[in-house]
């Protein structure tokens, strides 16, 4: 197998498996390609996304093949789920099917299906590929960089998962990183079945990884249709707009509504961190995108002052003595 650098300041240390290799392995593999078909299709997609009856769309579907996802009694369901987007392909739109799993030195990326090849026999092999941790942000990287020579207008990445990344913070770069080179990046939250955690806010990593640009659903039979509503409530941008930046990716934001809660924000700082940390833990999964917006920012925004307080202060008085 050969090796794939995900990030050029560090060693390569992420295992590609290409879809040539295999669809090689999978010649001689038993099984046969699922009958049933998820509904809504490709068709759909595309309206939900606003794609031009001229524009083109190519999306990369990564699914979580860690260990907890292996052992789900749903596992069959998300084999399925990944035929469904392979069966996507037409003569304009291209989808990948990329899965990861793993951590440290022994990340795994599947290359179940490229955009350029339709559904085969190598995706009989997804449900035999994985184990480990959850390398999220080496996953969305790889098909960031697959996308970025993508003539298509308009980019999309669907990532489905069952837990944090291994590296969260790791992650919303990679988001951010992608999002700043116009692909769209959705997470989908499918908790595990078998090992629910009472109590855990599953929605504070979705928002550190995802901003509020992500859902949860209870199956993945249910993953077309909710991320069409999704879709349907948080539309994003068209091909030709600026892109929205990642939450994590600027301390301050431009718009009246953004300084307000930038404001907000500095002056529960003030406080201190006892009602600070109240306010975030509480308000991580409000249901107004505006309190999470401000309960992930002010997040954001003590970690900065806690690992670069000084730079920070002498920024501020270096910049006040210009004016």
């Amino acid at each position: 197998m050969g090796y794939s650098a995900i990030s050029e300041d560090r060693p390569p240390r992420v295992t590609l498996h290409s879809h040539a290799e295999l669809r090689v392995l999978a010649a001689n593999a038993g099984g046969q390609m699922p009958e049933e078909r998820f509904r809504p299709g490709v068709g759909e997609l595309r309206v939900a996304l606003g794609v031009g009856e001229d524009d083109t769309l190519e999306c990369w579907l990564l699914v979580d093949r860690s260990g907890s996802v292996l052992f789900d009694r749903d596992e069959l369901q998300q084999v399925q789920l990944a035929w469904h987007f392979a069966s996507f392909d037409s003569e304009r739109d291209r989808i990948g099917v990329l899965g990861f799993s793993g951590f440290g030195d022994y990340v795994n990326l599947f290359e179940f299906k490229t955009p350029l090849n339709s559904a085969d026999r190598a995706m009989l092999l997804v449900a035999d590929c994985g184990g480990g941790g959850t390398p999220t942000a080496e996953a969305i990287t790889y098909a960031a960089r697959m996308l970025e020579s993508s003539p298509a207008e308009h980019k999309l990445v669907v990532v489905v998962t069952d837990a944090p990344a291994n590296d969260t913070a790791q992650c919303a770069h990679a988001v951010r990183e992608a999002t700043g080179e116009g692909v769209r990046v959705i997470g989908v939250l499918k908790p595990e079945s078998r090992h629910q955690h009472p109590g855990a806010n599953d929605s504070a990593f979705m928002a550190e990884q995802f901003g509020t640009d992500w859902l949860e659903v209870d199956s993945y039979t249910q993953i077309p249709h909710a991320l069409l509503e999704h879709l349907a409530n948080m539309p994003g941008p068209g091909p030709s707009e600026q892109r929205l930046r990642h939450p994590t990716s600027e301390s301050h934001f431009p718009g009246h509504d953004d300084r307000l809660i930038a404001t907000a924000a500095d002056a529960l700082l003030a406080l201190g961190d006892k009602p600070a940390d109240e306010f975030s833990e509480r308000t991580l999964d409000a249901s107004d995108p505006r309190l999470r917006t401000l309960a992930h920012y002010l997040r954001i925004r003590r970690e900065e002052l806690r690992t670069h307080g000084d730079e920070l202060l002498a920024a501020a008085l270096k910049s006040a003595g210009a004016r």
